[in-house]
């Protein structure tokens, strides 16, 4: 599977969060689920040793950006 850069991927996955109901998307743990679900569907690279943390932190970063931190 060919990498794609971090932006690319950071795009694509606060856009299926955001496809997600509201009621879907309000805790830290639907984050982490949605996290280790989608980890490895976008192979960006990363620092650190974990995707699934790359992409929680990428959805965190978005819900506080916009206002709306997670629970």
């Amino acid at each position: 599977m060919a990498r794609i850069t971090k932006n690319d991927a950071e795009q694509a996955i606060i856009q299926e969060w955001r496809a997600l109901p509201e009621i879907e998307r309000q805790a830290d743990s639907h984050a982490a689920l949605f996290a280790m679900k989608i980890k490895d569907k976008y192979p960006f690279r990363h620092s650190g040793s974990d995707r699934y943390h790359a992409v929680r932190q990428i959805i965190i970063r978005y819900q506080n950006l916009i206002g709306a931190p997670l629970k």
